[in-house]
This record gives structure tokens, sequence and C-alpha cells, in this order.
């Protein structure tokens, strides 16, 4: 459907006579400060769609399909976003503020400035997803699977990360130290790099960070009780006053990382040996 065929259904909407729009496809038209609040597309699609700082207060999209759609300046507030796929598209100055996003999948697209607020984001996915100077505040990642993405400066500051999985995910001066609790269990993290990330003081007791490269990451205090680090790389990364017991450290070069003076880095490995 074209532009003048949706803006037709989004009136029938607004009046009340025709409430639900439903199993609806649109394709390749611009909405420029268009205020979508309170109506419900239900299983749409939405193809080459640009939305210029568009309003969806309590709009409804569950399981839709957004391709190619670019959202600039757009605000999602009390939303219902489950199980939308979000495929190939470009968002900036983009908020989600208490939105209901479980199980939704973002596969590909660069975000740059998009804060997700309050959010429910259990299960959600994201895959070749370049994400840029952005913040995850007070939400729920329980379950959250992330692959192939960049993520550079964000924040996740209060949220809820557990029963998590980063495979492949290039961490760029973004940092997991405020996350709800200072602790991120049952996470794994698998060829993942790290720049100058932050988990100063986190609990980290048996997460597993297997093959990754930590480039001058800072774990200083933070409790590594059973935390799997083999064949990962730690170069002029700081683990002063940190907690080891059973930190399985195979098959790395501790050389070029930083320790307290007084802590013997042979008895690291050969603790690693017995885990």
């Amino acid at each position: 459907m074209r532009k003048e065929q949706f803006l037709q259904l989004v009136e029938e909407a607004k009046s009340g006579s025709n409430p639900i729009i439903s199993d609806k496809s649109f394709e390749g038209f611009t909405l420029s400060k268009m205020d979508l609040s309170r109506i419900t597309f239900n299983a749409c699609r939405f193809d080459s769609v640009d939305f210029d700082n568009c309003k969806f207060k309590l709009t409804d999209l569950r399981n839709s399909t957004l391709l190619m759609c670019l959202f600039d300046g757009c605000n999602f507030e009390g939303a219902h976003l489950e199980g939308t796929v979000w495929q190939r598209c470009d968002g900036s100055l983009v908020t989600f503020d208490g939105c209901k996003m479980n199980e939704s999948h973002f596969d590909h697209g660069k975000w740059n400035v998009v804060y997700w607020m309050g959010c429910e984001l259990q299960g959600l996915q994201m895959e070749g997803v370049r994400l840029m100077q952005s913040v995850m505040q007070s939400s729920d990642l329980v379950g959250a699977v992330m692959k192939d993405c960049e993520f550079e400066q964000n924040r996740f500051m209060q949220s809820k990360v557990s029963n998590a999985r980063f495979i492949s995910v290039m961490f760029h001066d973004t940092s997991l130290d405020r996350v709800l609790g200072g602790s991120i269990p049952n996470t794994e993290f698998v060829g993942c790099y790290f720049g100058s990330s932050d988990f100063s003081g986190m609990e980290l007791d048996g997460i597993r960070f297997h093959r990754c490269n930590f480039r001058s990451a800072f774990f200083n205090g933070a409790s590594l009780q059973w935390t799997d680090f083999q064949d990962s790389q730690v170069n002029n990364s700081n683990f002063r006053s940190c907690k080891f017991n059973q930190t399985n450290f195979r098959g790395v070069d501790l050389s070029n990382a930083q320790f307290d003076e007084d802590l013997d880095r042979s008895k690291l490995i050969s603790d690693s040996m017995e885990v």
C-alpha cells in the first residue's frame, strides 16, 4: 500500500471505525512529524518507510516487520513491540521509553544515540547491528543474544543482564560495570573484542570469556572466581585487587597484564590447570 492508503487507514483507526490495522503491507514513503499513538498495527509490514520525528505513544506493532526503514528523532513511549523484526533499519536520536520488546529482533542496521529506558527486552536478538553512543537504562535483558555486532561508547545503566550470550561482538569503550547489581550471571562471551572496557568491582564469578581479546580493560577489584578466560588475550588489562579462585587462564599470556605486586602469576596458571 502507498502513502495515501496508509493515511486513510490511520484516520479510520483514530476515529474508531476500523481500530485495528492487520496484515497490511506499506512501502516506499516518508512520514514526517506524524502522531501514530494508540494505533494497533497487527503483524504488518513496513518496507522502505522513513519515519521522521514521529510519535509512537502506546502504539501496538506486535509481530510486525520493518524492512529498510529509517527512524530519525522518533519517540516510542509505552509501545508494544513484542516479536517485531527490524531488518536493515537505521535510526538516530530514538527513544524507547517503557516499551515491551520481548523477543524482538534487530537484524543489521546502524543506530546512533538511542535510549532504551525501562524497557522489557527479554530474549532480544541483535545480529550485525552497529550501535553507537546509546544507553540501555533500567531495562531487562534476560536471555538476550547479540551476534556480530559493534558497540561503540554505549552504556548499560542499572539494566538486568543475565543468561545472555554475546558472540563476536566488538565493544569499543563500552562497559558493563553499571549493570544492575554489578553482576551478569550465567552470561557468555565468545570471540568478543573489548577495547578500554570497564569491569571494575563487578561480580563476574563463573562468567565465560572464551577466545576474547581484551585491550586495556579494567577488572580492578572484580570477583573472578571460576571465571573462564580460556584462549583469550588480556594485553595491558588491569587485574589489580581482584579475587581469584579457580580462575581459568588456560592458553592466556599474562605477561602484559597488570596484577598486584605480591600475586604469584605462576600460581594462577597452575590453578587454571586444575579447573
